[in-house]
């Protein structure tokens, strides 16, 4: 319905990440229950302004009626913008797409394209800090492995 509504062409939905939350019984002291909270990203086919996503996210939630998602909602118009993440966020993995609907070739190519560049540069730099690390690894056991000498004063005894 809202895709009708607002002419977006198509979409993919991305899994951002998931946490595992725990329900604890203080009576027992231990946890009773646990349940995954996952995060999404959305990424429309054509361009969408601020006010246009603003709208959409106000009529879903209405719809939807979820306490977090108003929060969500609420917490991005108090900053003034909204995130989309494209690579890692700490040791998190970047975000899988999880869900395609409809036309992908217009802003969601520019977005695939852009990440696979993002993806691509980062894993780069992550090998060649890797590599560093190992080359220091290795010069420091070299150094601590060296014989030890004094150094000359230029006294003689």
């Amino acid at each position: 319905m809202m895709m009708k509504r607002s002419n977006l062409g198509g979409f993919i939905i991305l899994e951002s990440s998931s946490r595992t939350r725990h329900v604890l019984d203080e009576q027992l002291g231990k946890v009773v229950w646990k349940y995954k909270v996952k995060s999404y990203h959305i990424v429309f086919n054509e361009p969408v302004t601020y006010d246009k996503l603003v709208s959409m996210l106000a009529w879903l939630s209405m719809v939807v009626k979820d306490g977090k998602l108003t929060e969500w909602f609420l917490m991005q118009l108090i900053k003034g913008t909204f995130t989309l993440r494209h690579g890692f966020k700490g040791k998190t993995k970047p975000p899988k797409i999880i869900y395609r609907y409809g036309k992908q070739d217009k802003k969601i190519a520019e977005f695939l394209a852009n990440r696979k560049f993002i993806l691509g540069f980062l894993r780069e730099v992550s090998r060649s800090e890797g590599e560093k690390m190992a080359k220091e690894s290795e010069e420091l056991k070299k150094r601590k492995n060296e014989p030890k000498t004094l150094k000359s004063t230029g006294r003689s005894m």
